[in-house]
């Protein structure tokens, strides 16, 4: 069985603030059993753009899907997220990050098939570049 508090570590559940991003990781990537609303989203996610990265297309039903969970998260995060006290101001919402991080924890996921390293050790880097990015926007870290 996964140890759902060993990936939660440090983190807030979704009454009192947004996921770590580890433990955003742990959701996408299925190692976090929780009922929490940005668990589940995460999931879906990641389902969604493995699904597209897998069959090298996304239809009209996934965008509208991959949208709906966007603003969900975006509805439920974007009041828990501390502004800027410099004033910057973010290019990306945070259900457009999580988004992100999906859509490259699965890129890189595939590309571990590939026999070429300098593909698979981009899809990581940029995994992790989105992980920074979420970092950044969700608590400034």
């Amino acid at each position: 069985m996964r140890n759902p508090d060993r990936a939660r570590s440090g983190t807030a559940d979704s009454n009192t603030g947004p996921l770590s991003p580890e433990a955003l990781l742990a959701a996408i990537s299925g190692h976090l059993d929780s009922a929490e609303p940005l668990v589940e989203w995460a999931r879906e996610l990641a389902y969604l753009h493995m699904t597209s990265t897998a069959t090298n297309q996304t239809g009209a039903s996934s965008h509208a899907e991959i949208a709906r969970i966007i603003t969900a998260i975006d509805s439920l995060m974007l009041p828990a997220i501390s502004r800027d006290p410099a004033g910057h101001k973010n290019t990306h919402t945070p259900g457009q990050v999580c988004s992100a991080v999906a859509e490259h924890y699965a890129k890189a996921r595939w590309a571990l098939e590939s026999p070429d390293d300098a593909t698979l050790t981009e899809a990581w880097r940029r995994l992790g570049e989105a992980l920074e990015s979420y970092a950044q926007l969700v608590f400034g870290a």
